[in-house]
Parts: C-alpha cells; structure tokens; sequence
C-alpha cells in the first residue's frame, strides 16, 4: 500500500515544482507582484526584518522589468 501511495505521491511533487519554478506571468501580473514587492521589502527594511528583506529584494530583482 505504501508503495502504491509514494508511487502517486511523486509525480504531485514534481509538478508541484515545475509550477513554482517556471511562473508564467504576463507584464500586468509582474507589474502587480513587484508593486507589492517593492512595498514588502521598505516594510521589512523599516521593521528591521532583514533577512526576509532580503529574500524579498532578490524576488524582487529576479522578476526583471515590467516589460519583459
């Protein structure tokens, strides 16, 4: 039965993955997740949260420009 059930649990898990590692978004959600990046990590900054500040700016910058 566990074999059965980790057989089933796998491929949930790389698709799980796949979805979290190749977002698709178009300019208008890029734009909406950087806002609201932009204003999480001046929150952070001003809440001495600084190492979820800095998880926060590297998402920020590895989403690159609005445009593309």
């Amino acid at each position: 039965m566990n074999a059965i059930l980790a057989a089933n649990a796998k491929p949930a898990a790389d698709k799980r993955s796949r979805l979290i590692m190749n977002p698709e978004l178009d300019p208008i959600e890029r734009g909406m997740v950087r806002y609201f990046l932009r204003r999480y990590v001046t929150w952070c900054a001003r809440s001495r949260h600084w190492k979820t500040m800095n998880g926060a700016a590297h998402l920020y910058r590895s989403l690159g420009n609005v445009d593309g």
